[in-house]
Formats: C-alpha cells, structure tokens, sequence
C-alpha cells in the first residue's frame, strides 16, 4: 500500500504533474510543497513509481462498467471515497486532467454505437434503424455453417436472430463467406470430415458430402477457426469462444468477429469514414456519397495479412471474462483483461508482449489501492535458496545469486519483449500504464497553448481514433487507411497516417513504410514526405530515422526508375535533415558529441554512424565535426571518452608514433592505427615471401623438403585462410561490408585448391638418362591447372594491395573512380559480348575449315575466328587473312580454295565489326569512363572521408590478432597457453587459473583494479598493502561515497577509495568462477577497451558526475538530452525503456545490449589477443623501431633546435625581458588601424558579394520556377522560351552593372588590381 501522508497535507498540482505524463516538465522528480513549512521535497524513483501506481488503479477503478455512465462530479466523489487519504486533497481540475478525463477518454469507444453502411443511401439518414446489437449467441447467425453447429452440438434456432437490448458491445459486421471445395475448414485445427467422423458417432448429421465454408471477420478480415476448445464440464458448449455476434434489424444482415478487440477495430474504421465522408463533403459539397464513402467491409476473396488484426494488450476478449475480472480492478475497457480467457503463446511472446492474464493473476482487495502480486512458485524457490544460503560456500552463493538474476531477466524480457535495464521495476499492468500516459500526453497536446501546432494538425481527427490503444490498433489502423489509399486518393487517410507515424513507435513505422510501397506515388510523394517528416518528429533517435529514411529513398529511386529524381531529392533532403538535426542540438562537448554517434539506436540496433556507413550516406559523414571524432580515434583507440583526456586531434609525426612504439606498445597495438599498420606491413612481407617462391618458379612437382622457403609459405598461407575463416565466423553478416574480404574470400579459395594440388599425388615424367623431365613435366595437365591457379593467384593478391591505400589522399579517389568505371565497363561488356558472339558465329559459318591448313591463316576453329573478331573489335584485325586463296593442282591447274565472293563477304563483316567496335563501342566506353572520372572527382572528398570513417570504425570493433603469416605463432603459443592452463586446472582441483589481467598489455592504472588484486593504498599516512575482497560497480558509486573498494590488512577490513590508491598489482593465478570447464564464456570483456565487465557497469549518471570531478562544465540542456536517451525507464510513464546498450565502465563506451547477448568478447578470444600483441611486442615492433629510429630522431632534433631558436628569438631564456615581433606590433597604434580598415574593405566586399549572389539566386527561382515559398501561387503559368531569354539577359546586363560598381569602388579605395 502506497502511504501518502508522508508527502504533506496539501499538494500543488502544478508540481506533481510530470509524475502524470506532462511533457512539459523537466525534471526526473516531482516537487512538493510541505503545509507546515514550505519546503520544496523531491520524490525519489521508488515513490514516483508508487504515484504512478495509484493513478493507475484510480483510472483503473474508473473505467469498470458500473462507474462509466456517471456524471464528472460523481466520479470525482467515488474516487475520493475510495482513496480519501489520497486523492481527497486534490482539486476538482487535478482529478479530472490526470484521472477522470483520461478514463473518459479510454472507455469513450464503449458507448460508441455501430451502423449498418446502408444508412447513408437512405434519404431520411436515420441512424437508429441502422444500429447493430449483439445477439444472445454467435451460433445463431445463419453465417455460421450448420456443420461447426453440428460438430460443436449446438441446437440452432431456425432462421431467427435474437439481438440483446442494452449490450454494451455493439457493432455493424458485414460478413462475407467463402465456399471453397478444400477438404480442411476453421484453420488448421480440425477437418471437417474429421469432425464429421466423430459426430456420426453420436447421431449427428454427416458432413462428408456438403461444401465447405470459412467464415471471416468484417473487422481484420482473417479467418474464424472453429476447431476445437477447451471448456469446463457442464459448461456452454460455446464457452472455449470468444467470437461476438451482430444483427441489423432493418437490413436482416450479420456480422461476425473474433472478440471484443475487433469489434472496437470495427467501430475505429467506422469513425474513420465518418471523418473522411465529412472532409470530402466540405471539400465538394455536390460530391456523390458513394464516391467519397470509403470501404470499411472485408472480402473473402482477398486474403488479408495477419497485421490487419489488432493485438491484445489491455482489452478483454469476451463479456466472461470481462464480469471474472470485475472484482479484480478491471481492465482499461472497463472489463478487465482475462485471468485465463487469455493464455500466454508463443507467438504473443513474439509479438513483445506479456499476455494480460499474467500481470492480473493476483486477488485485489476491497480497496484496490492495497492489492499486491502475488509471489510466483518460482520465485518462492530462489527465495528459499537465498535463506539457506548462510549454510553455503561463498562460490555456492555467488552461483544462486547469478540464477536469480538469470531467472529475473528473462521473466522481465517475457513480460516486457525487450530487454530491461537490471534493477529496473515493472510495473504490474504495465500495458495499461503505456495506455493511460499515452492518453494523458495527447490530451495534454491537445489543451497547452505552447503546442498549438500539433492541435491544427489533429484536434479534427475522431476522439474513437486519438484515444484508442495503438499499441492494439496501431498497426491495423496504418494497414487499413494504407488499403484504402490504393483506391483513391485523399488527403483526411494522409493526415491520419501523419498522425500514427507521430505517435507509433518508429520502428513499426518503418517496417510499415517498407511494406505499403504503394504508397509512393509520383502524386502522393509530398504527402508521403509529411509521414516520413512526422515519423522524425516522434522518434526517440531523429537523426538515425532521417538517416534510414534518406536511405529508403535512394532505395526506391532504384527501383522506381521514372521517379527516379524525386525519390533522390527527398533522400537529400533527409540526409540534411539529419546533419541539421546534429547541429541543432548543440552539443558542444566533443565526449558527448562522440558519444551520440556510437550509441544503438532502436533501428535495429544500428548507431547513426552504421546507418550512414551501411547505406552509403556520404553527405553526413563529410560532417566536419564526425570527421575531427574519428580522426581522434584514428590513433588514441579506444579512451577519446574519457572525460580526463582532452579531444584534441593527435599529431601523427614520425616521433609521435616512435614514442608510442617505445612507451605504449599495448594502446599502439589495440588502436585503429596500430592495427592497420601492423596488418599492413605483415601483409606486404608475406606477399614478398610470396612473389619470392614465384620467382624461383616451384611447381607442384617439386621437392617440398628441398625448399623451406616454400615450406615456409604454406604454413603462412594456412594461418591466412585460418583467420579469414576465424573472422567470418565471428561476424559473418558484416564481413563481406569491405571490399579487401572479397579478395580474401578468393585468395581463400585459391590456396585450398592448389594445396589439394600441390599435395596430392603427382605422376611424373622421367627423362632416358632417369632424371626428371621438367619440361615435360610443366606440360603435363596438373602441372598446367597448377600455373593457371597460381597465376590468378598473383593477380589477386598484388591486386588486393591496393585497398592499402583506400584512405590516402591522392589514391583513395582515385580507387573509388576505378571502382565505378568497373561498373561502367561491366554494363559496356554485357553489349560487347553480344555483338562478339554473334560475329564469331558469323566467321567461323562463312569460313567452313577450308583455312585451317593454310600457314598465316590457321582460321576454322571456332576458337580461331572468335579470336579473330576479338582483334577486329579491337582494332587489330590482319586484313591478309581474309583475303581469297588459290592453289594450283598437281596437273598444274588454279582451283580456289577461298574463292573471290566469301573473302568479299568475310570482308563486308569485318568492315562492319571494325567500325562498330573501335569507333563506336571503345569511345563509347571512353564516354563513360569519363563521366564516372568527373562524377567521382567532384565528390572525392565526400568520398575519401567516408572511406576513411569506414576504415577506422571497422578497425576499431576488430579483433586485435596479429594478422598471417605470424598469426601461426601466435596459434602456437595460445595452444600452450590452455594445455599450460589445463595442467594448473587439475593439480589446482579446478580452483586456479592464469589471470589473462596480469599478461595484459592494457589496464593497469590504479582504477583497474578487480577482486584478488594486491592493492597499496595510503593509511595513516603510510603506504600498506592488502587484498582486495570487494568492490562497488562504478554504478554504485556516486561524488561523495564513504568507500569504493574493500581490502583486507592484517586480517582487517579497510573501506577505501580511489583517490587513496597508490599501486595495484595483478596476480599471475586467479579464482576460477566455477569448478568445472564450461563452453560458456567464462568471463566478458569490452571490445573496445579489454576491460574485465562481468561483474561491473556504469550508467549515464555517473559518466556525466566525472565531468563535474574533472572541472569541466557542460551544458545541462547537453546532460538531459543524452540522460534522456540513455534513460533506462520512460520519464512520462515510469515504464522500462528498451535497452538497446550499455556503458563501458572503463572507456565509456557503449556496447550493443541484444537478446543473444551483449556485444563483447569472450576469455578465449582476449587470451589469443594478448598472445598476438606478446607476439607483435618482441617481433614486429623492433623492427618498427629500428625502421623509424632515425627519421624520428631526425624530427626531433630538428623540433629541438628550432625551439631553442624560437626562445632565443623570443628572449624568454633571457634575464632581460624583450619584446616580441608579434607584440610590438600590436603596439603600433598605426599599423592597427591599417589592419582595421583592410578588414573592413573586405567586409563591405562580402557584404556586396552576398547581395549580387542573392539576388542571382532569387532571380534563378523566379525564372525556373524553383521558389520554395509555400505561397507562391502554384499554377502560375512559366514562361515562354523568348520570355525566358529575355529575362536571362537582362539578369546579365544588372550582374555586370554591379561589378562595374564593385569596379568602381575598390578602385576609389586604392585597389587597382
């Protein structure tokens, strides 16, 4: 039970408002006001949430059957009596904004009647007769086939339907019935001759000769499945049904539905139309009914998708299960959700969502305000271990706590479909809660003055539509008005699509969006636009939604080619919206800026920088401020977050990187730079062992034994194809996202053939003398496939070393200009080949084989005049060859062999092909080449930031292993390091491990330190030196916390903090977290920075606490921006937000949080990762320093002398003080004034610059009609083509008055040049 007496007699509403969804309000608490001394009280998160309860079960209480139909006043007295040390100090106009007129709101659907469609073809429009009621029972209706009445044993009363007075479940069903000729009828449940089988049992009549029927319903249009359900003995034979049956008296039609959820669907599409007929009534006003009336009614001849039906989330199914769940509170409809009408499955699992029968499995009071969940068995069980834990070992305890936590989780990401912050509290009716806060924001948009856009917008859309549950409707609403789109156009459906792409998540939006591309009409596009705008505008994440907009735009304009310019301009246009939307918030700390783009998004758990790297969004990422980011990650790594470091581009020099080489190998070898230099360099050295073999020209056939070069080159070619299959393995979706792996995937495939090649048994040939026939040899088949393989080979790998350069200045350009012309010239060759094969044909037909025998000729294979034509095309024909041959006989007579009139013919081709192929078909080629040159030149920068942002992302998530050839080393020395580990594991009894933290390169500093650590720490002035037992997460810890850690001293404890810590020191075994070996992973590291995060984590709180400790100010719009973002919980609702990642506790990173699992590295894999870096640290790196040692010592001589210089230039290592050149020039008055006045010049030269550059943009907009003023008259007529060039030309001759002006001026001002 909530106790409110501790909050102060009196509360100001004004103050406790945001606890109720008030957008407004900015703060995470809410503030009272004490009677008795006036003093401003802050509401922590655990009574906010006891607030948000009792609202819940006050509006809760409001919406059962009984309190609906009274009057405001009524309902404000019930709920005071029923919660009076609660809401009775609450004014008339708090109880109505937060609790009466939200529940009047959500139960306003109930009293909403249904109508026949027919009564707006009747000229008196009397809606009564037209009204739907609900009949006693859905078997009744004449629809229903008489065989499911006959297999389900249910008397039908003859051709009467019977409607209930009163119901208050009404609704207009128009039901179509399919017959088909299928053996299966209801689904996939039962057949009908199945049924009928058991029903002849019983005396029932057979169903094995009628036709068969399927029955769907009027609201989603699926399907009713009849089959069979369970019910109680005793019970209505009907009682396992939750179908609801509709009459029209006047008509004599049915209706039939699956529950109550469709029929509220159905009473929403009806509003819809009323809203639309009534919109294109005061458009036309003489327009004809049925030509504005959309259609609401399904059709058994269209299947309909599963998302045409709404989702239970608070609505009951059935009046049964409504009155069981009457004592219990209720539902948001007045009638609860069903304790067992609704069973938890698994495709409601799938659908994020935990069944309501669940969360309403507890008795409630009398008082609904006391009732409380009951305790699960489940629960009682880890409960029971917690208390017999006392009795348990300390590995024991530790493990029951991790079951409990485990078993915690997954009930939360049950109930919930996502997955939770830990710790977090769900609320128990937590879909009502989403429900009711969602109806208080739009009431609350609705009636504040400073929203009175979004009022303009939508205050005309019906109350049935704004007040609904989307998280039950919205995506069937968004299918239906889509549907109704394909048949007409009109602008009401668009406004209501605006208006759920405002209010839905986004990511339903989006996969909605990619569904319904009928939607994306050349007429509709601007609408479209003002849904996708609107779908930004609601989202949590903007930028990444204009970002996979932009990219669903360019999408379509490949596909959609006659619209091709106008889905390419609204993808721009996206794009700009995201780059604005960056420099629009304003965050002016480079941590948090940095921090923005890495964090996952609810796209599909995509940052903002994979979504512009994976579509390809060059014009974001040419960002200045995204470029200077990772720049900086560039060669700091992972660290650029923290706080204590300054965001400066690092200087990479020569002795900038020697230093890093010498004082930090381990943040060397783990940086995006250290790793592309070392997989560079090893890359190169290995293709020179490469080529070397190949020089020495080693076959297949020779001696392995005698060549430990070649030996050599096929142990490092096996570590090659090892890492190439390790990476694909560990992220087999984003490795084919850069192009050197299409390389690699062939050099993969190349070496696993010639090493069958060169391995296999080989027959060779010997020569008289009993030696080995090389020559011979080398023409032998094997041998032959060999040289071919290796060759290719040789291509490829040389080829591959030019996506070293993809990120060089001058190179990367034009790389990316060879890649686009490799497009042209693949769209060139499909032509090519087509005219190649026929001349081919053609020549080899007229030819026959009467040339094949004639020296200098050789033409009569097909082959040969392929060849042939190929030269042709190119140019490079021997016109000799088609020439008419005649041989003179053994009597000495001419007879032709290749008479006058085929060489003609052969000839006329040739022509043809000649011409054809060099003159138009290669300069034809050139054309394109060159318009891909020009294309790619005038966006080289754009591209060579994308590549070098792509580089440096995909590196800095990389696995740090050494690349081949040492990566066989490192193999080597990781299979010794676990044969090593198992020997300890058993003479340890499975206790000890090596403790990968003590071999590690990285995190050593004093505030890395883990559990068993040796820990100097001062006392008393003194240094000492214990063990640390225990350690608070770095969530745990807030600015002024008595202790951080817990260290053991001379058989004492010590509580002590960071600040205190002198040394810490690893050690070389530690603890293994469980006795036996599991596949698991044992441990979990952070990808980016290696630091131990099993059992430790960090919120946003605490990361933005270590700005303050440092000294450094942020803006606190900066703070809530990304608090809010981060947030674990809903700020309106009080509901647990998606986590979609969390915070590094060392580097502050953010690692994806999915439901497989974090995104983080295993023991295993950081073990090989510190056997590569050993590996690196005493080979690759000497001869690094022994390659630069002189260049560096070279700069920094050269830095040090000039320095020296600059000193004694300056005199500052003089005792007398000079002056410097720069300061004594600020002192001349004269010069001064100098400066000033050019700068001024300048100034007044840009301000005339601007006006003419106005002016000529104005004029340009003017004349081609691109003005982007919205009250521009449209149907302005353009102007003729003489009109046009009149226009132009007296633009020209005002432009050139001006700079006769500009002329004049600055030769007036001394300027003559």
């Amino acid at each position: 039970t909530v106790n409110m007496d501790r909050f102060g007699a009196n509360v100001n509403p004004k103050d406790i408002s945001y606890a109720f969804g008030d957008e407004e309000e900015k703060n995470n608490a809410m503030e009272f006001i004490d009677s008795g001394n006036h003093e401003q009280r802050t509401l922590d998160k655990k009574e906010l949430f006891k607030y948000q309860e009792t609202i819940d079960n006050a509006v809760q209480f409001l919406l059962r059957k009984e309190n609906r139909g009274e009057g405001k006043d009524s309902r404000r007295s019930t709920v005071r009596r029923q919660m009076p040390d609660k809401l009775g100090v609450w004014t008339n106009q708090q109880l109505d904004e937060e609790i009466v007129n939200v529940a009047e709101a959500m139960a306003h659907i109930e009293s909403v009647a249904m109508y026949n469609q027919d009564w707006y073809r009747d000229d008196e429009k009397n809606h009564g007769d037209y009204e739907l009621r609900a009949v006693k029972s859905w078997a009744s209706l004449s629809l229903v086939p008489d065989a499911v009445c006959a297999a389900l044993g249910v008397k039908r009363e003859k051709k009467e339907l019977k409607a209930e007075d009163g119901g208050d479940d009404t609704g207009a069903f128009d039901t179509f019935i399919r017959r088909t000729t299928t053996a299966e009828f209801g689904g996939n449940v039962r057949s009908l001759k199945a049924m009928a089988g058991k029903v002849g049992k019983v005396g029932k009549v057979p169903l094995g000769g009628q036709d068969k029927q399927q029955v769907i319903c009027n609201a989603c249009g699926i399907r009713l499945k009849f089959g069979k359900r369970r019910r109680s003995k005793g019970k209505d034979p009907l009682s396992g049904y939750n179908f609801k049956g509709f009459a029209c008296g006047r008509t004599q039609k049915e209706w039939i539905f699956h529950d109550n959820l469709c029929v509220k669907l159905r009473k929403i599409k009806e509003a819809i139309r009323r809203f639309v007929y009534e919109k294109e009534k005061e458009e036309d006003v003489n327009a004809q009914d049925e030509n504005i009336l959309i259609n609401i009614e399904t059709n058994a001849s269209i299947r309909y998708a599963s998302s045409f039906k709404p989702h239970h989330k608070t609505t009951a199914k059935n009046d049964r299960d409504a009155d069981k769940e009457k004592d219990k509170g209720g539902g948001a409809d007045g009638s609860g959700r069903a304790g067992g009408g609704l069973e938890q499955s698994a495709s409601s699992k799938g659908r994020h969502s935990m069944q309501y029968s669940v969360e309403y499995s507890s008795t409630m009071s009398t008082d609904f305000l006391d009732s409380e969940a009951g305790t699960d068995d489940e629960e009682d069980m880890y409960l029971a271990s917690a208390a017999a834990a006392k009795n348990t070992s300390q590995t024991e305890r530790k493990e029951q706590i991790e079951a409990k936590d485990k078993y915690q989780k997954k009930k939360n990401y049950s109930k919930l479909g996502y997955i939770a912050d830990d710790g977090v509290e769900i609320p128990k009716n937590i879909h009502l809660r989403r429900y009711r806060c969602n109806v208080r924001n739009i009431q609350h948009r609705m009636d504040s003055v400073h929203l009175e856009q979004y009022r303009e917008r939508f205050q005309q859309l019906p109350k049935v539509l704004l007040h609904c549950d989307l998280n039950e409707f919205g995506v069937s609403i968004f299918e239906f008005v889509s549907d109704s789109l394909k048949s007409k156009m009109r602008r009401p459906l668009w406004t209501i699509l605006e208006w759920l792409s405002l209010e839905m998540p986004t990511n339903d939006i989006l996969h909605l969006l990619k569904r319904n591309t009928h939607l994306l009409t050349k007429h509709e596009l601007d609408e479209y636009d003002r849904v996708c705008k609107a779908c930004m505008e609601g989202s949590k994440y903007p930028i990444a939604c204009a970002l996979r907009l932009s990219a669903f735009m360019f999408e379509r304009a490949e596909i959609d080619l006659s619209n091709r310019g106008a889905f390419r301009e609204k993808g721009n246009q996206y794009v700009n919206v995201a780059r604005k939307l960056i420099s629009s918030t304003e965050i002016e700390s480079d941590h948090l800026f940095a921090l923005l783009l890495m964090i996952p998004t609810d796209i599909s758990h995509n940052s903002v920088i994979e979504i512009a790297l994976k579509y390809d969004l060059t014009h974001f990422l040419e960002d200045p401020r995204i470029v200077r980011v990772f720049s900086v990650i560039w060669f700091e790594g992972y660290d650029f977050l923290d706080p204590s470091h300054s965001f400066n581009e690092p200087d990479i020099s020569v002795d900038t990187v020697f230093d890093k080489l010498v004082q930090q190998p381990g943040q060397f070898f783990f940086s995006p730079f250290g790793k592309f230099v070392v997989s560079s360099v090893l890359y190169l050295l290995y293709l020179g062992l490469f080529s070397y073999v190949t020089y020495l020209r080693l076959y297949d056939y020779s001696n392995l034994s005698n060549n430990p070069i070649e030996a050599g080159l096929w142990v490092s070619s096996v570590g090659y194809v090892v890492s190439e299959v390790l990476e694909f393995v560990d992220s087999p979706k984003e490795y084919f996202s850069s192009m050197a792996n299409y390389f690699d995937v062939l050099i993969t495939i190349n070496w696993l053939v010639l090493c069958y090649l060169r391995f296999s048994e080989t027959d060779l040939q010997y020569g008289d003398n009993g030696t080995l026939d090389e020559v011979a040899q080398r023409n032998q088949r094997t041998t032959e496939i060999y040289m071919a393989i290796w060759s290719l080979q040789c291509v490829i790998l040389w080829t591959r070393v030019a996506s070293l350069f993809k990120i060089s200045q001058r190179a990367g350009p034009l790389l990316r200009m060879i890649m686009n012309m490799l497009g042209d010239v693949a769209n060139f060759f499909l032509i090519w080949i087509l005219f190649f094969i026929g001349g081919a044909f053609a020549a080899y037909y007229i030819i026959g084989d009467d040339l094949a025998l004639i020296d200098g000729v050789e033409l009569g294979t097909l082959s040969s005049c392929a060849f042939y034509i190929f030269q042709t095309l190119l140019g490079q024909q021997d016109w000799d060859k088609s020439r008419s041959i005649v041989e003179v006989d053994e009597n000495g007579e001419d007879y032709e062999i290749f008479d006058e009139t085929r060489s003609n013919l052969l000839q006329a081709l040739l022509c043809w092909y000649a011409i054809f192929g060099s003159v138009l078909l290669l300069n034809l080629l050139i054309a394109m080449m060159a318009a891909s040159y020009e294309a790619v030149k005038d966006q080289a920068l754009q591209e060579l930031n994308k590549q070098k942002v792509d580089t440096i992302f995909d590196l800095d998530k990389s696995r740090a292993i050494i690349p081949p050839p040492l990566n066989v080393v490192a193999y080597f020395v990781f299979a010794y390091w676990a044969a090593f580990e198992a020997v300890t594991w058993m003479l340890t009894f499975g206790h000890r491990q090596f403790n990968e933290a003590y071999f590690s390169p990285i995190n050593h500093e004093n505030s890395h330190y883990q559990v068993g650590d040796s820990i100097t720490f001062r006392l008393n002035n003194h240094n000492v030196t214990g063990k640390c037992t225990a350690k608070k997460s770095k969530v745990e810890r807030q600015s002024g916390t008595q202790h951080d850690l817990q260290v053991e001293y001379q058989n004492d404890v010590k509580f002590v903090l960071d600040t205190d810590l002198v040394k810490v020191r690893k050690p070389f075994f530690k603890r293994r977290n469980s006795r036996l070996p599991s596949l698991g992973p044992e441990n979990s590291y952070c990808r980016y920075c290696r630091f131990n995060i099993t059992h430790d984590k960090m919120t946003i709180e605490y990361y933005l606490q270590l700005f303050d400790v440092g000294g450094q100010h942020i803006d606190p719009a900066d703070k809530k921006y990304i608090r809010d973002m981060l947030s674990p919980v809903n700020a309106h609702s009080g509901v647990p937000e998606p986590i979609t990642c969390r915070l590094c506790p060392n580097c502050y990173r953010p690692f994806k949080v999915t439901a497989k699992g974090p995104d983080v590295i295993g023991r295993a894999l950081f073990i090989l990762e510190i056997v590569s870096y050993v590996v690196f640290k005493y080979t690759l790196r000497w001869l690094f320093i022994l390659l630069i040692f002189i260049p560096a010592f070279i700069v920094k001589l050269a830095k040090f002398i000039l320095r020296k210089f600059t000193e004694t230039v300056t005199g500052k290592s003089s005792d007398r003080a000079t002056k410097s050149i720069m300061k004594a020039s600020e002192e001349n008055d004269d010069y001064r004034n100098k400066v000033r006045g050019v700068s001024k010049q300048e100034e007044r030269m840009d301000a005339v610059v601007r006006r003419i550059d106005t002016s000529v943009s104005t004029l340009k907009k003017t004349l081609l009609g691109d003005d982007e003023d919205q009250d521009m008259d449209v149907d302005a007529e353009p102007l003729r083509s003489d009109e046009f060039d009149r226009e132009v030309k007296k633009m020209k001759q005002d432009i050139l008055q001006k700079f006769n002006e500009i002329n004049r001026l600055l030769s007036s001002q001394g300027w003559e040049d």
